[in-house]
């Protein structure tokens, strides 16, 4: 018997979050669960052998765009969950997956997609321990759900509730990175008119990138950060609203700050696409106490993983701000993900 809601076509991506409260409320609570399903909680946290601490998560990985390699999407089935364990502080350990494909496709491929995917849980030192695989008439696409345990590295979980007022916030890598390797494989002429053939071809490997269990690790291993999100669907805007809500806090982000490459910015205005609201997978968004910012930074770096800092978590849970050009605008919220309503299967 869930709440009443409002009759909504769902579109593409993650559902509303309105709807998923609807599912989440109605779930029983059990006294082992010690994190359980939240809005913006990514992982969840039970308690086994009445003492020890293990971190579950799932997720999945569509063939979307379809022209995108097989290596691309079996990264993408062991790498996006095993993000959203280490963004809890846990190290990846065993993974579960079923390996869905439409009536008709070749074995060998299914067989190139399971070696592909075995490869990248063997570089994370995970084991594949069980799952599902089979062809069914309602596919179009291949599709791979994953399930990942992780153990803590520490006694507690890194939780996205634990992010303080005047903690500094760091952003990993690129963001809209994800949007321009898609646009290589997709629609390779349109990048190519944009920012030139040259440039475009440095994009056709970077989907290794489209992970933060390394930064993940390496910050939770030294103590230096209070809260993790990755930026996946629903963009930086997304994963800062959540942190907040979760943390009871508001947030002040400087534009000039922001991780964009000339390539990002000539696309994303060309195509009216707001870095704010665009799924930007492998970028981790970290919550640091200003005192250890500086180390963190300097960790991240001599991992080989840009960090730029952003802006700060503040006490006024109603001041979400982006400063631009000296002006503050209020940001609110938003459920677009430009990822999801430009790449459509």
């Amino acid at each position: 018997s869930f709440g009443e809601v409002n009759m909504v076509k769902l579109q593409q991506g993650k559902i509303p979050s309105k709807l998923l409260k609807s599912i989440i409320t109605e779930i029983k609570k059990d006294e082992t669960v010690l994190v359980p399903p939240k809005i913006g909680f990514d992982s969840s946290v039970i308690r086994i052998n009445n003492k020890d601490k293990i971190v579950l998560s799932t997720d999945p990985a569509v063939l979307i765009p379809e022209t995108i390699p097989y290596d691309m999407f079996a990264f993408g089935a062991v790498h996006f969950v095993a993000s959203d364990v280490s963004v809890f502080g846990a190290i990846p350990r065993y993974m579960l997956y079923n390996l869905l494909v439409p009536v008709g496709f070749k074995d060998k491929d299914l067989l190139l997609i399971a070696s592909l995917i075995n490869k990248y849980a063997s570089d994370l030192g995970v084991s594949i321990v069980g799952g599902h695989t089979g062809a069914y008439y309602s596919l179009r696409t291949p599709l791979a759900s994953s399930m990942m345990i992780g153990f803590l590295i520490n006694e507690e979980p890194i939780l996205p509730s634990n992010a303080k007022p005047g903690d500094k916030i760091i952003l990993t890598k690129l963001l809209g990175l994800e949007f321009l390797v898609a646009l290589y494989y997709d629609k390779r002429e349109l990048l190519e008119d944009i920012i030139g053939a040259r440039n475009a071809r440095r994009y056709k490997e970077l989907y290794r990138l489209q992970t933060v269990v390394k930064e993940a690790v390496s910050l939770a291993k030294l103590k230096l950060v209070n809260a993790m999100h990755d930026v996946t669907e629903g963009g930086l805007l997304s994963a800062l609203n959540e942190i907040s809500d979760a943390s009871n806090l508001g947030f002040e982000i400087h534009y000039d700050s922001l991780p964009l490459s000339d390539d990002i910015v000539k696309v994303f205005e060309k195509l009216n696409i707001d870095p704010l609201k665009v799924s930007s997978t492998g970028s981790l968004l970290a919550s640091v106490s200003e005192d250890l910012v500086e180390e963190a930074v300097k960790v991240l770096k001599k991992n080989e993983i840009p960090a730029s800092i952003i802006g700060e978590f503040t006490p006024n849970k109603k001041e979400r701000i982006l400063i631009r050009n000296e002006e503050k605008i209020k940001l609110g919220y938003s459920e677009e993900d430009a990822f999801a309503r430009f790449f459509k299967v």
